[in-house]
């Protein structure tokens, strides 16, 4: 006989069960989160106690008799419950220390004597037929934990949710603390690593939020991820010759930690490392690196200053993102590859010069930088991804170079000083709210484009006022998914080189700008005419090259723009 999964689970009212002396199995879920459950006896017939049977139930006590049959505790059967002690019969088979996850009343753990699996002398549970394996150790263990010199290893989760242990002694003939091993003791403030143990495994010392500082001793060769994840005293640590990798999540929310010192044998520096380090002033990345990986530095909100070493060929995604502090950043010409949202709210940031070798500006790149003011996109970028420059708001002046091809979505969204964009003629595509709410953007230059160019929809929306908009040359329109795409009454300025396609009867729509031409000036293209013949509100001509005429509009035109589009030519 069974209770089925779920059978009682969310029964928030329920205090008391008997069940029946004939069960066999209580399957997953069977009574989870039955906040008034509070003891239990368990018949000598059950055989299988499901994953999470008991999770997160009020239970405070189980009785299980020396007779019990109970084989199998599946994991996190009684994860988060109130129990303060537990006997574990003598046929009951190896099991996860999962079972006893966040049970942080837990004071006393008795095994039946005739158990071939475990040993117990109450406070910690052992493995294996010589106890070399401490499985175990209850979570309202108080003070300092000496390790037993017959245990050679420490078992996964040993010590997870041993909030009152203020120190652990270790010992010379250790050979294996498992994964988060000594994790979440979170009174922990001393530690000395012993033995002969050459790596510090995944989480081995995650979330100890006391623990001062650590000393890791020559022999170690590894570090391991989230091994001291949340350590959030940790202020002074030093990482051997002996080590040459750096995982993910290494230091990540170690928010106490100031300075760091990478050694030379150091190759590589793994995702979201120093993450939310959020006091962290100072890091020098060694020339041995050849990567930063996404969201190495992320959130670490103090750091002003990074030198990116002449060795590094890629940052990662969001590698530097919210660093809110970072002023300055200097890149070398080896740098192929800057990820997604790499400097995407680096709010102080106001001097960034990126290499010509860099070919792509990712998606999000520098978007939220506040501070930054003006920026020069190299020469070999083709592709401007989305909302890469969106939300600057203190940028003023972009240069973008005759190479690129391609204007991503929303790239200068919310960019509201911008006055004047000069689109490079490589371009075939300008994406949907590209320019979106850049209030003060007067004029628009289009250099002779050279492709068919399409644009999406929302490319200038949200500009309140009309602008100067320059075509001296070609402009093929061949796509575009939104009419009158200009703010209305704006001001188009021809020469007599200028060609417009068809469609941008569409793009600008019926009497919808003022045109602008030298008085001399003869478009021989008919398409063209007819399409200025179309979009006119009126024609404006100008007498000489300082001089306009203004009898049909009370239009500002600066003197010098024809001078500029003469030279375009």
């Amino acid at each position: 006989m069974s209770l089925g999964v779920n059978a009682f689970g969310k029964c928030k009212y329920l205090k008391s069960v008997i069940l029946p002396p004939n069960i066999y199995r209580i399957e997953m879920n069977c009574f989870a989160n039955d906040y008034n459950l509070t003891s239990i006896d368990l018949p000598d017939s059950l055989v299988f106690i499901e994953c999470h049977a008991f999770e997160q139930s009020g239970l405070e006590i189980i009785n299980i008799s020396p007779n019990s049959k109970l084989e199998a505790l599946d994991y996190s059967c009684f994860e988060g419950t109130k129990l303060s002690s537990i006997f574990i019969p003598k046929f009951v088979r190896p099991f996860e220390t999962r079972v006893f996850d966040d049970c942080i009343f837990l004071e006393n753990i008795t095994v039946d004597p005739e158990n071939k699996n475990y040993k117990s002398d109450s406070k910690s549970v052992y493995r294996g037929t010589d106890n070399s394996t401490l499985f175990k150790v209850v979570s309202r263990y108080l003070g300092e934990y000496i390790v037993a010199k017959h245990v050679t290893k420490i078992s996964y989760n040993c010590f997870s949710y041993c909030v009152n242990i203020s120190s652990i002694q270790l010992h010379n003939e250790l050979t294996s603390i498992e994964e988060y091993g000594i994790s979440k003791c979170t009174s922990l403030k001393s530690i000395i690593i012993k033995g002969n143990i050459s790596k510090l495994n995944n989480g081995i010392f995650a979330h100890c939020s006391s623990l001062p500082n650590i000393i890791i001793p020559e022999i170690i060769t590894d570090i391991g991820k989230y091994a001291f994840y949340n350590c959030t005293s940790l202020t002074n640590i030093t990482i051997p010759k002996s080590v040459t990798k750096i995982d993910s999540n290494t230091f990540s929310y170690c928010i106490s930690l100031t300075n760091f010192t990478i050694p030379e044998t150091i190759t590589d520096v793994g995702e979201y490392a120093f993450k939310n380090c959020t006091l962290l002033t100072n890091i020098t990345i060694p020339k041995s690196v050849s990567k930063i990986d996404s969201e190495t530095f992320s959130y670490c909100i103090s750091l002003t200053n990074f030198t990116i070493p002449e060795t590094i060929i890629e940052i990662g995604s969001d590698a530097f993102s919210s660093c809110t502090s970072l002023v300055n950043i200097v890149f070398h010409e080896k740098l192929t590859r800057i990820g997604p949202y790499a400097f995407g709210g680096c709010t102080s940031l106001t001097n960034v010069s990126i290499p010509e070798s860099i070919n792509h500006i990712t998606d999000g790149l520098f978007h939220h930088c506040n501070s930054l003011t003006s920026f020069i996109i190299p020469n070999n970028v083709k592709h401007i991804g989305r909302g890469a420059f969106a939300n600057c708001r203190s940028l003023t002046t972009i240069s973008i170079p005759e190479n690129v091809t391609y204007i991503g979505d929303y790239v200068f969204g919310n960019c509201i000083p911008l006055a004047s964009i000069i689109i490079p003629g490589s371009i075939s595509n300008i994406e949907f709210y590209a320019f979106k709410n850049c209030t003060n953007l007067k004029s628009i230059y289009f250099r002779n484009i050279s492709n068919f160019i399409r644009f999406d929809r929302g490319v200038f929306s949200d500009i309140p006022n009309p602008m100067n908009i320059y075509i001296p040359g070609n402009f093929n329109l061949i796509d575009l998914f939104e009419r009158n795409i200009f703010p209305n009454r704006s001001h188009l300025f021809v020469t007599s080189q200028t060609r417009l396609s068809q469609l941008c009867k569409i793009l600008f729509g019926e009497k919808s700008v003022y045109v602008h031409m030298q008085e001399m000036t003869h478009i021989q293209d008919n398409i063209t005419n007819k399409v200025i013949e179309f979009i006119a509100i009126d024609i404006i001509y100008q007498k000489t090259k300082h001089k306009c005429v203004y009898d049909k509009t009370h239009s500002l035109f600066l003197s010098n723009t024809f001078a500029c589009l003469n030279r375009g030519k």
